[in-house]
């Protein structure tokens, strides 16, 4: 056993140790053979395919390939892919030209390469497989430099070339190439934006550098000059480097250098705004560009080579700080020995750099790669998967000099030259013989790299932040730990995957920052010397069986902040109240919140004035996150404070705990033993006025009598006012009294005094009640029972005043002010604001109050409608309202605290008594809020009043904890963004996919079926409830938030009168069409405007360009009719629910008095409102007749290409049946309307019966059971066949069961069911289950749709490109045996019957080759594994059109049709495509033997 067990580890190690494999490095890589020299001259990489190219010349036969000796040069290039080498080429006709420009177009397709000489050759290759695209000639005026960017190959197919002062552009396929020029400048670089919109030109004058943005035509656009050191072009070049960042499409930034002076140019294009800067380092170090890199707009990374401090001939990345003002260098890998001619940088540490040519390069300090010791041979350096020594340093940061450099802007044009000819070159290269050089030095130059099969899979270095902040005051060093890589292994036998992690990138001070190698931990050895700044470090883990994978931190340096208890505001953490003998353990938070990482967080306790904390107070255990209070008996009774000390190091939190120690609990007695130990209460030592009358306006003060206590027992006073609180003060055993006019009162306010003893054993109490009298202290109550005046006054004399002016004062919801003209005179004394005997017409106005709503969190916002609605709000006050929750028991009373107001929108946070108990059943609780108090304000010669006893009521919603609501409102959030992405790529793919988006609105349609439901006046509990809200503002697309703006426009008049809560929550608020239709209105708005401008356009149809005609023909072709129809259809359900609403509130079913009616009309929002529902309730009938009309009038039309361009959307997603005779058949056009009808009942169901709530359930059910059968039975909806097949038909059955089963659960949720709150939340949580299943599966299903959709649009573009590659085949052969038929020289070999049968052998030969491809077409595109499989994937009704096919090959049509003729033998549609398809093919077949005929003729 014991040598199984060792041979089974033995295999298991041996079988880890095979997971590494030992190769050549992919860098640096050595191109060149041993024979003959080669040489680099330029490089260009692709940083998003991985692709890398590189050009040159080679000396080399053994390179080429050939026998043609080492003396010539012959131009090559080679690329690589992800490292790999891919393919390399050598032109052997282009003898002594070489290579010097290369350009790896945006979209990794193309690649270019040009010559050196001034008969420039330019070629374009595949850059997969190298093939030559196209070769072109033209004669510039100077030769290519390799040290220049003046290539370019852009997406459009043109090519842009720098030439000395001009910039030419050329086409391959164009005979001349169009030239732009600039006197006085040499072009030194040419680059575009990704875009390529705009083109950047960089030139060389008298010391100057230019840069000059042009548009794609090129055009100017803006233009700088700089400031330059070189003396020449030539030697400018060899120093320059630019590079762009690009922040949105109208908002980028340039950079350019020359050495280490570095130019930015920040443009936003669409303000026409341009600003300059610079960046010099003035030390002047000897380096020389070679790649640069625009990181951000404030930071650009600089590939260097040259000398810096004490390194020669060393590479350098420097980093150009625009916003720091400064420069940090930092040396990579080895010195070189050879020129460095250029480079590629994307990167802080990720580069690639050519050198021309080496004879040997350093691998370390000491030691060499050898290729070859006598030839010379190219080098590309780069510091990732490199055997090099990486030797990274960076160097102490240097300050640099800001804007001290000439940048200004200039406006010199570019004009238009004598165009260039060009030439089409007919070149033909050959393979270079790659294993000269590739896989040549894996004994000098190797790493291990993972094997296949690989122990370990999945490896992951997902983290938890990628940033870290650490505190610059810190002393020791930082370990900041960072969650571990993980990795899964590929069998039971594997060890546990174990990273060894290594720091592979950190630019900063040396000897700083470290990696633990076991862990991955940062360790910040020194954060002073990090200080103020941002680092970037990169991590890298590596596995047994040598992968790797890598992580990317960045860390900040910040003062330090010291931590906080997360949720505790202020420095109160809470009060405890212990009683003598009592153990009380109190948890401190658990999270503590600091910013700060690889900070040690202590917690301390300390007595509020410094010293040490009380006895009884300490930790529970050594991890200080729980302090034990044991007070003992012998603890003094009272107050203490004690301070929790939070601290990490450098900065301390302080927060306060308040103990309150009380009197140990008494033990407990019988009955007669308390009298004994208490003989008695307190009780005042002489007697205390119990009934008192005061006058209004006077005040008061009662001394309350000493108290004394039978048994001497501490006593203490409680004092509760009650009803008197606003009028009355207590204090210091005196009671302040100071009524005035609004508190006079024939009921007696009520003061409650409890004298309690405090005796150990057993405490008595004794209460005392006065009752106070208000009267009102006027002098002649008779005469001022009339007068209305501005001061506070009597209520009842305010009612009567007022009485007369206004019948309907107690109307709740009313939204209007009554002003009402009062002349006064003969003014009594005691009005002091109106002097006596004087007439002035005084304007009284009602304003009202209105409940806008009761919110999930305990508020309740009160709309004031007044004129001066602030002045009225400051009257309030906590006493002003009595509200109550009418459906509790004893109509529960709910105390209220004002907090604030709003526009006119006063907000009461209420404080319900068990606010989780609130609306937890089938109906809501109801919320009452009565006015008790009359509010009267003047301002000037208004007086404004609002009533008392003024009822409002609404409707309170599941309460809602604060964790609760915040989820609440990260879920709307995330679904609103959620509806605009589905929305926005939805209708983005239709651009590129006609059709999609008719995907989208069948989803809609199909999730509608549930989100009705939710109308249903039912409390649903959960989350449900508001799933069901976004899903329906996502189906009638409202996602305009209308609301906050639509009223600002039109006048909307808001009653906010819901028809019930559940229509309330699903945003149906109001009787008011527009605010209910929402964004629905608003696309009814723009489509009709839409259609008012097309009207217009054709009435100038005479006078239009021909695009517009274009766009106007377009429209009415297939917009005009399908675009309403289409919209008719997605926003029926919003159209419709809004149009009955009016109808029954607004105008009462129908059944309104003509007086009701002129109520309902009485303002233009109003009326507005009622002719807009009245007029969408008309149209949601007559539209779908008139859809009925259109379809029965074209019935035997209803395929035609006519009829689908203009109505096609009435069949859209219909499986249409037309040879078919039956019922069920005929029924399918119609489907639609019949959807509609079924929306239409199931809406005037949930309006007009939404206090019948088991009906609506009972019909709903009825409806949702009969319309699945009909589904089902009919089968009327069109499948989706393709690599996914989607039966449709059972997808609408699907979607139908759930309706029926989420009605069945909803039914639990009514109280005739259950009342049990735990079955009720179930119940949520299973309507909340299925609202997922049904909405996961429905974009599920579209999704399959879209990619079905996207694999045949892939099938029928290789089949178009398959059948002209077949058609263009055929006619060369015909053309090249008219060719032949015509050369005399071979006129005797064929007579005129053997040419025929020849021609008659090569159109069969034709035909079986033509069947081979179109077999390879089938496997290619999944549509001929068996030959059932066309039956299974074309449906007859689709076969019916085959034929007009012209993507498929005419033997793919057939065979098809073949596959469908036993099973549709009778059916004559399928008989005349047959025929159709012969037809062809005998056409076909007749004009080929025709033009084969005619070479029997004697040539002319």
């Amino acid at each position: 056993m014991l040598i199984i067990c060792i041979m089974l580890a033995l295999f298991s190690i041996h079988q880890s140790q095979q997971a590494c494999t030992t190769a050549q490095a992919p860098f640096p890589k050595i191109i060149g053979g041993v024979s003959a020299g080669t040489e680099l001259l330029q490089i260009d990489y692709h940083q998003d395919s991985d692709h890398l190219a590189v050009v040159g010349v080679t000396y080399d036969q053994g390179v080429r390939g050939d026998s043609l000796g080492g003396i010539d040069i012959y131009p090559i290039i080679i690329t690589y892919e992800s490292s790999t080498y891919i393919w390399g080429k050598v032109f052997s006709s282009l003898l002594q030209e070489t290579f010097g420009g290369v350009h790896i177009n945006r979209l990794a397709t193309k690649i270019i390469v040009t010559t050196l000489a001034t008969t420039r050759k330019l070629i374009i290759f595949n850059l997969s497989n190298g093939n030559v695209i196209a070769a072109i000639s033209v004669t510039v005026q100077d030769i290519y430099r390799e040290y220049q960017r003046i290539l370019m190959l852009l997406e459009d197919g043109s090519i842009l070339l720098g030439d000395k002062n001009t910039i030419v552009r050329l086409l391959t396929n164009t005979p001349s190439a169009s030239v732009i020029k600039i006197t006085g400048y040499t072009t030194v670089g040419l680059r575009t934006n990704s875009a390529q919109s705009k083109v950047h030109a960089y030139s060389y004058g008298s010391n100057v550098c230019m840069i000059t943005k042009l548009n794609s035509g090129l055009n100017w656009v803006y233009q700088f000059q700089a400031q330059c050191s070189s003396g020449n072009p030539v030697s400018l070049v060899q120093d320059f480097q630019t590079c762009i960042f690009e922040t949105n499409s109208s908002t980028d930034t340039i950079v350019f250098q020359e050495g280490t002076k570095f130019y930015r140019v920040n443009a936003d294009y669409s303000k026409s705004n341009y600003t300059t800067s610079t960046l010099h380092d003035q030390s002047g170090p000897s380096l020389f560009a070679r790649g640069l890199h625009c990181k951000n707009a404030d930071l650009a990374y600089s590939l260097m080579w040259g000398t810096y401090s004490a390194d020669s001939n060393s590479i350098f990345v420097a980093q150009a700080n625009f916003q720091t003002n400064k420069f940090t260098y930092t040396r990579y890998l080895q010195k070189t020995s050879g020129d460095i001619e250029g480079g590629v940088i994307y990167g802080v540490n990720k580069f690639k750099l050519l050198e021309r040519y080496s004879l040997a390069l350093q691998k370390g300090a000491s030691t060499f790669i050898t290729g070859s010791s006598t030839q010379h041979q190219g080098v590309i350096y780069s510091p990732t998967l490199t055997c090099q020594s990486i030797d990274q340093y960076t160097y102490p940061v240097v300050l640099g000099t800001s804007s001290s450099l000439y940048f200004v802007a200039v406006v010199i044009y570019y004009s238009l030259t004598i165009p260039l000819n060009v030439t089409p070159q007919t070149l033909l290269p050959s393979n270079i013989d790659q294993t000269q050089f590739e896989d040549q030095y894996t004994s000098q130059c190797s790493l291990d790299f993972p094997q296949a099969p690989h122990d370990y899979a999945g490896l992951s270095s997902t983290q938890t932040t990628y940033q870290f902040i650490y505190a610059i005051e810190s002393i020791s060093s930082l370990t900041i730990p960072i969650t571990a890589f993980t990795a899964s292994k590929t069998s039971p036998s594997v060890a546990d995957p174990i990273f060894v992690y290594s720091l592979i990138n950190y630019i900063g001070s040396p000897n700083c920052v470290s990696v633990t190698m076991n862990t991955g931990d940062i360790v910040i050895h020194s954060a002073s010397t990090l200080g103020l700044s941002s680092y970037e470090i990169e991590i890298e883990g590596k596995t047994q069986d040598c992968q790797s994978i890598t992580a990317i931190f960045t860390l900040v340096g910040q003062p330090n902040t010291a931590p906080l208890f997360q949720g505790i505001s202020g420095s109160i953490l809470s009060t405890i109240h212990a009683r003598q003998g009592d153990v009380i353990e109190f948890n401190l938070p658990i999270i503590v919140v600091d910013p700060d990482s690889g900070q040690m967080m202590t917690v301390s306790i300390l007595d509020q004035s410094g010293l040490a904390f009380p006895k009884f107070v300490d930790f529970v255990d050594y991890s200080h996150k729980s302090i034990r209070f044991e007070p003992f008996t012998s603890t003094p009774i009272g107050a203490y404070q004690i301070s929790v000390l939070l601290t990490d190091g450098i900065g301390t939190s302080t927060y306060t705990l308040n103990i309150v120690v009380e009197i140990q609990n008494p033990p407990i007695l019988p009955a007669f033993a308390t009298t004994l130990l208490n003989i008695g209460g307190p009780v005042f030592d002489t007697n205390l006025q119990l009934e008192i009358s005061i006058l209004a306006g006077k005040q008061q003060t009662i001394t309350f009598p000493h108290i004394s206590d039978p048994d001497n027992d501490q006593f203490e006073c409680t004092v509760s006012l009650g009803s008197a609180t606003p009028f009355s003060l207590y204090n210091q055993m005196k009671l302040l009294l100071n009524p005035q006019v609004q508190h006079v009162s024939t009921n007696p306010y009520t003061v409650t005094i409890t004298l309690q003893d405090l005796n150990v054993y057993f405490s008595k109490s004794t209460i005392y009640q006065i009752r106070i009298i208000v009267r009102d202290g006027s002098t002649s109550q008779a005469n001022t029972e009339n007068v209305i005046s501005a001061s506070n006054s009597n209520s009842s004399t305010q009612t009567n005043s007022i009485k007369s002016s206004n019948s309907s004062n107690q109307s709740i919801d009313g939204n209007h002010n009554f002003p009402v003209s009062v002349k006064t005179d003969n003014i009594q004394q005691g009005n002091p604001s109106i002097k006596e005997n004087n007439e002035s017409a005084v304007t009284i106005m009602l304003a009202n109050l209105k409940l806008v709503s009761v919110s999930n969190q305990g508020e309740a916002k009160i709309k004031i409608i007044a004129l001066y609605s602030e002045q009225i709000f400051n009257e309030f006050t906590n006493s002003s309202f009595e509200i109550k929750v009418l459906t509790r028991e004893d109509n529960q009373l709910v105390k209220y605290t004002i907090v604030d107001l709003s526009s006119n929108i006063m907000t009461l946070q209420l404080n319900f008594k068990n606010p989780s108990t609130l609306s937890n059943s089938q109906s809501f609780d109801i919320l009452q809020i009565l006015n008790i108090k009359e509010i009267k304000i003047k301002h000037q010669n208004i007086i404004e009043i609002i009533k008392k006893d003024i009822k409002l009521k609404k409707y309170i919603p599941s309460q809602l904890s604060a964790d609760q609501a915040a989820q609440m409102v990260l879920l709307q959030k995330s679904a609103e963004y959620v509806s605009y992405a589905l929305v926005s790529s939805n209708l983005l793919l239709n651009i590129f996919l006609s059709g999609i988006l008719s995907y989208l609105f069948g989803l809609l349609n199909d999730i509608s079926q549930l989100t009705m439901l939710q109308l249903i006046n039912i409390n649903i509990p959960g989350k449900s409830q508001l799933i069901m809200n976004m899903l329906m503002n996502l189906i009638y697309m409202d996602l305009l938030q209308t609301n906050l703006w639509l009223e600002k426009i039109i006048e909307i008049e808001d009653d906010e009168d819901s028809l019930c809560p559940s229509f309330y929550q699903a945003g149906y608020s109001t009787s008011n069409t527009v605010s209910n239709m929402g964004s629905t209105f608003v696309f009814i708005f723009f489509l009709v405007a839409l259609f008012i401008i097309f009207a217009f356009l054709r009435l100038m149809i005479k006078h239009l360009p021909a695009w517009l005609l274009s766009i106007l023909e377009k429209w009415s072709k297939l917009a005009f009719w399908n675009l309403p129809v289409r919209f008719f259809i997605q926003q029926y359900q919003a159209i419709l629910i809004s149009s009955l609403l009016c109808i029954d509130l607004s105008l009462n079913s129908f059944q309104i008095s003509s007086e009701d009616l002129k109520q309902s009309l009485d303002t233009p929002g109003n009326r507005f409102s009622v002719f807009l529902g009245l007029l969408l309730f008309f149209l949601s009938i007559g539209i779908p007749l008139l859809m009925i009309r259109i379809i029965y009038k074209n019935r035997n039309n209803l395929q035609t290409s006519e009829f689908q361009d203009k109505y096609g959307t009435l069949l859209e997603g219909l499986q249409l049946r037309i040879a078919e005779a039956s019922l069920r058949a005929k029924l399918i056009p119609y489907f639609s309307n019949l959807v509609l009808l079924r929306w239409g009942i199931q809406l005037a169901i949930l309006v007009f019966m939404s206090e019948i709530l088991s009906l609506q359930i009972i019909l709903s059910f009825t409806i949702s059971f009969c319309f699945t059968i009909i589904v089902y039975e009919i089968q009327p909806y069109e499948s989706y066949p393709g690599y996914f097949n989607i039966n449709e038909n059972y997808f609408k059955v699907f979607n139908e069961v759930l309706v029926t089963y989420y009605l069945i659960v909803m039914m639990t949720l009514t109280d005739l069911v259950y009342q049990d709150d735990e079955i009720r939340s179930n119940a949520g949580l299973c309507q909340f289950t299925m609202i997922f299943v049904i909405v996961f599966c429905n974009i599920a299903k579209s999704a399959l749709i879209g990619i079905n959709a996207l694999i045949k649009k892939r099938v029928q573009k290789q089949n178009r490109v398959k059948k002209y590659v077949q058609d263009v085949g055929l006619f060369q052969e015909v053309r090249s045996i008219q060719i032949e038929k015509e050369d005399n020289s071979i006129s005797d070999i064929c007579i005129g019957q053997q040419q025929e049968q020849l021609s008659n052998l090569k159109i069969s030969q034709r035909r079986v080759l033509k069947n081979e491809r179109v077999g390879e077409c089938q496997r290619e595109s999944g549509l001929a594994n068996k030959k059932a499989r066309p039956q299974l994937l074309m449906p007859k009704d689709q076969a019916y059109s085959l034929h007009c096919d012209e993507t498929m090959p005419q033997e793919l049509q057939y065979s098809t049709y073949s596959s469908l003729s036993k099973k549709y033998a009778a059916d004559e549609h399928f008989q005349e495509s047959i025929k159709r398809i012969n037809d062809t093919f005998q056409q076909q077949s007749e004009a080929i033997l025709s033009m084969l005929s005619t070479l029997n003729r004697p040539p002319k």
